[in-house]
């Protein structure tokens, strides 16, 4: 049973959702003539909006306690500069708010961020403004596989390159943690692979197709993966329900990061199929000593690893709040001014 304060923290996110987003659509529409004189300041317009929208997104969980501790990050100043892709491990719901808070904290690379999801996201508040961000939505399925995966390759030679993004992010497991397990399972003890418990087996095929694509006009390749390893307190998936409504007790959640030079990657199918169970397996293994012992360790790390927790200044996020909201009353008063002259 929720209480009065976490369905008024609830409706708060809803009613947040509905005055941020028609805001960031509106000004868009405002600047839209630049897209067609100076397409470079238009979408640099854009990526400030869009910072917006993920510091948003962070301040609900902020407001919670829900906090992040980020384990082993020191490397990411390396990449933020950097054409780089970003995998995760996929739990629940709350994953991709919880790296929206993650990149919001790291200003260079929020506003150059791309996402890799599945196209039932597409139909999600959410949904519209990756659409004109032009995020990639992925279908599942065998039938499709090729299709999908042609369709990737001409979104980063449209969207991704021509729009000067830096960061890309892919969830490999293809869904989430409670819905692939089983089958995951079943076909790791068919095929004598690795059974694990934490994370299922990755596909590759669109992680093949990012290491493999060059943008055609610089010749640019992808320089880093980004792997990160997101552990919930006791292996208790928070989800975007608890996010919005507050209604666990305040904790934090773990991030683990390892950076990789992708020219250490093997480009062919069957050697990254391998590279990437290997790393499914070592995340793992971290994820289960995290779960019994609330330590990260990484026995492939000799170094004692680093750890911080991300700090978040309310100020800001009260200010973004009435950006959005001064942004609403004017967009009202604009449209009611269009309205009168012509009626």
């Amino acid at each position: 049973m929720y209480t009065a304060i976490q369905i008024l923290r609830f409706l708060f996110c809803v009613v947040n959702t509905l005055y941020s987003i028609p805001t960031y659509f509106l000004w868009l529409f405002l600047l839209l003539p630049l897209k067609f004189v100076k397409p470079t300041l238009f979408w640099t317009c854009e990526t400030f909006m869009f910072t917006f929208l993920l510091e948003s997104v962070a301040s609900w969980q902020w407001q919670a306690g829900y906090d992040i501790v980020e384990f082993g990050g020191d490397e990411i100043s390396l990449c933020e500069d950097d054409e780089s892709i970003v995998i995760a491990n996929h739990q629940s719901t709350a994953d991709v708010p919880l790296l929206m808070k993650y990149f919001s904290s790291k200003p260079k690379v929020a506003k150059n961020l791309m996402w890799i999801m599945d196209v039932l996201f597409k139909y999600s508040n959410f949904g519209a403004v990756s659409m004109v961000r032009g995020d990639i939505f992925i279908r599942q399925g065998k039938e499709c596989r090729e299709q999908q995966l042609k369709l990737l390759d001409d979104c980063l030679n449209e969207d991704y390159w021509p729009r000067n993004r830096k960061w890309i992010v892919l969830f490999p497991e293809g869904g989430f943690l409670y819905k692939r397990l089983e089958s995951s399972q079943r076909f790791a003890k068919k095929n004598n692979l690795p059974v694990l418990e934490h994370v299922t087996l990755p596909r590759v095929g669109a992680l093949h197709v990012l290491l493999s694509n060059t943008n055609k006009q610089t010749g640019k390749r992808f320089k880093w993966l980004i792997d990160l390893t997101i552990a919930y307190p006791e292996s208790n998936a928070l989800d975007l329900m608890t996010i919005m409504s507050g209604s666990r007790l305040p904790c934090k959640t773990v991030l683990y990061t390892r950076c990789y030079a992708i020219d250490e990657i093997s480009r062919d199918v069957e050697g990254l199929t391998s590279w990437m169970y290997d790393r499914y397996a070592e995340k793992d293994q971290l994820l289960d000593h995290y779960y019994k012992t609330g330590n990260i360790s990484d026995s492939s790390i000799s170094t004692k690893l680093s750890s911080k927790k991300l700090q978040y200044n309310g100020f800001s996020f009260i200010l973004i709040h009435l950006f959005f909201l001064i942004s609403s009353y004017f967009h009202y008063q604009w449209i009611l001014f269009i309205f009168r002259c012509i009626f």
